[in-house]
């Protein structure tokens, strides 16, 4: 995706991703991203969003700031 360098995490078990982290390449990206899940998804906060997927599944997604590494970035949960 253009607005970061995505991190899925799998499964050992059963081979799916339940988590993923995404890093927010220039801060730039970040006001996009975030105009985009206003509009897509139900706002909880300031820095969190619910998503109600097609298949009847749920995404929560919340952004953070890492001080130590001065990045954004978007955690994706179900």
């Amino acid at each position: 995706m253009i607005y970061g360098t995505f991190f899925y995490y799998f499964d050992k078990e059963t081979g799916l991703s339940n988590f993923c982290m995404q890093v927010i390449d220039k801060p730039t990206y970040l006001n996009g991203q975030v105009e985009i899940y206003n509009k897509k998804y139900v706002i909880i906060s300031d820095t969190k969003w619910k998503a109600y997927l097609e298949d009847g599944g749920i995404m929560n997604i919340e952004l953070s700031y890492n001080a130590e590494y001065k990045v954004y970035v978007f955690y994706y949960t179900n």
